[in-house]
């Protein structure tokens, strides 16, 4: 009997990470396009239009590399909200994570 090693079937990313990334892009799209326009037309309207598709294409791609990120540590260390900049430390640390399981109220 023989086995065969296949490649190993990849995961979905999240849909949150995949909007982020789908988003992104077509506002670093639209700011070269407001970079082409101001620099054929010297409209000053124009560089304020790229300025900010430019600010919100960067946000995106900040919140789609911090998805990518938590990813890449394992995901499942940051199940719980809000993320805390002490889990991100401890999961690059390899320390154990110092928080509890939130209790619930019953009084």
């Amino acid at each position: 009997m023989s086995a065969t090693a296949g490649p190993t079937p990849r995961r979905a990313i999240h849909p949150f990470h995949a909007a982020m990334l789908a988003g992104a892009a077509p506002l670093f799209l639209g700011a070269l396009l407001g970079d082409y326009a101001y620099w054929t037309s010297h409209q000053v309207e124009w560089s304020n239009f790229a300025s900010w598709l430019l600010v919100g294409g960067m946000v995106l791609a900040s919140a789609a590399l911090l998805c990518a990120l938590s990813e890449a540590l394992g995901g499942h260390y940051f199940n719980r909200v809000p993320v805390m900049p002490d889990m991100i430390v401890n999961a690059a640390a390899r320390r154990e994570q110092s928080h509890k399981p939130l209790q619930v109220s019953t009084a």
